[in-house]
């Protein structure tokens, strides 16, 4: 994982957003949950060209003892791949 951050951290093109669309806390106030969208652009290993990926995931949230709070699971679904521009309408 250290090496693939490495590597997109060294890629001009790389840039990442995220978006988050709603949060929901449980009515215990110890677990939450975050959804949200995100934009991955990184240079295609075969053509040396930008490609943008966007997706959507889910991100659970726990409470620590202290009052701050800690990522459980974060879970990010890719989107399909978008068409090269000549076939968009």
């Amino acid at each position: 994982l250290h090496d693939a951050i490495a590597m997109c951290m060294k890629d001009p093109a790389f840039a990442l957003s995220f978006e988050t669309t709603s949060v929901e806390v449980a009515r215990s106030g110890d677990m939450a949950d975050e959804l949200g969208t995100y934009t991955f652009t990184a240079t295609d290993e075969k053509t040396k060209k930008p490609v943008t990926g966007k997706g959507h995931g889910i991100t659970l949230w726990k409470k620590q003892a202290d009052g701050s709070w800690k990522v459980r699971v974060d879970v990010p679904v890719s989107g399909p791949p978008e068409a090269p521009a000549a076939q968009k309408k």
